[in-house]
């Protein structure tokens, strides 16, 4: 097997349609690649769609129940009493089965052959996709005619820039490839944070490029982030400001550094040592018992 794709999803099966279909239009057989979902959805209609293609792709699934029930209006509280994103992915990691792995923003569409291009990642680099911000209203038609595919960046309508190294946007590690050894050596992402998206996905950046793992974005190499709605829960209304500052003193407390750059987790305070390259020592990639999983079978029935 050739490539892992790991990926999370919330309820949005509009979304993962056009996903899916993106990834099987370019052509790679079932047995060189495989998808590893974590399902947060609290509805069967995830599992429905990814149980339609089993037999084309590869798929590893498993069902986090209640996941965003589980959180906390509290935002500083410890791994063993919620899950987070970190855990989800760490949990394919250790599950993947290739020797490359693509960590996949939940909400993409491929455009042209990204497969390849992930697959070419050099050995010690993180190969990024650049990212384009989406209108759904042009990519509607993906959905109802599978027989569009693959999908023309010149008849699609961009808004802006999600992911770019002179754009602005964001500038972390949300969609991109690295060799599966590189994660394992520092035990993946940071299970502490309690959630966030930029927080635990540049800390892991930062560890690895102290490797000397280089990120680099591959202009040619471009997919569609589809604009959409933030899930109902109880951070959501938070201020994003004042979101990000939670997560920033959150991980302050736990491993006494703090980053004062929100988009790159790089500069630590004075006298204090820089955090240890090897995150999770008590175990990494492992589901808190108070959270039910499932398998794809058992969502549907």
């Amino acid at each position: 097997m050739k490539l892992s794709i790991i990926s999370t999803k919330f309820n949005r099966v509009w979304e993962n349609t056009i996903e899916l279909r993106s990834i099987l239009c370019q052509g790679w057989h079932r047995d060189d690649f495989e998808l590893i979902i974590i399902d947060e959805s609290t509805t069967a209609e995830n599992a429905e769609l990814y149980n339609s293609v089993a037999n084309d792709i590869n798929i590893q699934y498993i069902h986090v129940s209640d996941w965003y029930k589980a959180r906390s209006e509290n935002l500083f509280v410890h791994k063993n009493d919620r899950v987070n994103h970190s855990i989800h992915y760490n949990w394919g990691i250790k599950n993947a089965n290739a020797n490359i792995i693509c960590i996949l923003n939940g909400e993409v569409v491929h455009i042209a052959n990204t497969l390849d291009s992930f697959y070419a990642t050099p050995d010690r680099s993180i190969k990024h996709a650049t990212m384009r911000n989406i209108d759904r209203c042009s990519i509607q038609h993906y959905v109802r005619d599978v027989n569009t595919y693959p999908i023309d960046e010149n008849k699609v309508s961009f808004t802006s820039w999600f992911s770019h190294p002179e754009k602005p946007g964001f500038h972390e590690f949300n969609t991109g490839s690295i060799h599966k050894k590189q994660l394992e050596r520092l035990r993946g992402m940071d299970e502490r944070y309690m959630a966030g998206w930029q927080c635990e996905t540049n800390e892991l950046l930062d560890r690895l490029e102290r490797c000397d793992i280089q990120l680099e974005y591959d202009e040619d190499l471009l997919l569609g982030h589809i604009e959409h709605d933030k899930p109902d829960s109880n951070w959501a209304t938070i201020p994003s400001d004042q979101y990000r500052a939670a997560q920033r003193v959150r991980h302050m407390m736990d491993a006494g550094y703090y980053d004062d750059d929100i988009r790159r987790i790089r500069y630590y305070r004075p006298g204090t040592e820089k955090p240890p390259l090897i995150a999770n020592p008590d175990g990494w990639g492992i589901f808190p018992e108070e959270i039910t999983t499932r398998t794809m079978k058992e969502v549907i029935q």
